[in-house]
């Protein structure tokens, strides 16, 4: 949820880099959501087949159920990274 104070923040910084930082939140945000949406679905494909007894299919699941997992920590790392740059941002806008 502090992607909504984030949002919040940018919304009221002033300059051209407070809006690239925006941006890069929407394209986050947007690129989370798009990878909980494949995990789901992964996750879908391990239940049957494990339900099926389908061995080869359960371990190709869980390996890209593994493989996302890996990119939504990247994400959360880029996330820390615009965080880290916004507060740098407000800290530069409230000493001038």
């Amino acid at each position: 949820m502090a992607r909504y104070v984030l949002r919040e923040a940018l919304k009221h910084a002033p300059g051209k880099a407070a809006e690239a930082m925006l941006e890069e939140l929407r394209q986050l945000e947007d690129a989370i959501s798009l990878l909980d949406h494949r995990r789901y679905a992964a996750e879908c494909r391990r239940a049957d087949a494990l339900r099926l007894r389908a061995h080869a299919d359960v371990a190709e699941a869980q390996a890209d159920i593994m493989q996302l997992v890996a990119e939504h920590r990247a994400c959360g790392q880029q996330a820390l990274a615009l965080r880290d740059a916004v507060l740098r941002h407000l800290d530069t806008a409230l000493s001038c």
